[in-house]
């Protein structure tokens, strides 16, 4: 039996951008100026529900089509997004005198401990 399509709820399209994307996206150069824009309401959609799927995200079934379709547009490139980030984030660090880029790669393991059962295995290998 097949499960029946659902489409994502109406979300308000008129949602303000917030000025933080604004800058964040100065940058990103796509060859067609209705792709930023685009960026900046993906970004809003996805700052508001970081968890959300991308049609949870978008709210409606035709911002959902449109984020695809930017996503699947050829002038829209891993690179052509991030570089805008790259560019204000190095514009940011330019007014410190010191930078910590401090990294965390602990795991915790609680798989030999008796009182927890079924949380996963840790690792990318089919040992865990």
């Amino acid at each position: 039996m097949a499960l029946p399509v659902t489409h994502p709820k109406p979300t308000p399209v008129s949602l303000p951008i917030p000025d933080w994307i604004a800058h964040e996206c100065a940058h990103a150069e796509f060859g067609d100026q209705r792709l930023r824009p685009r960026l900046d309401r993906l970004l809003a959609d996805f700052a508001r529900q970081p968890l959300a799927s991308i049609p949870q995200a978008c709210g409606s079934w035709s911002q959902t089509l449109a984020a695809y379709r930017f996503f699947d547009n050829d002038k829209v490139s891993m690179h052509s997004i991030l570089a805008s980030h790259q560019h204000t984030t190095l514009e940011r660090m330019r007014s410190h005198r010191v930078i910590l880029a401090v990294q965390d790669t602990a795991f915790l393991n609680f798989t030999p401990h008796p009182a927890t059962r079924g949380l996963g295995p840790i690792g990318s290998t089919a040992e865990g």
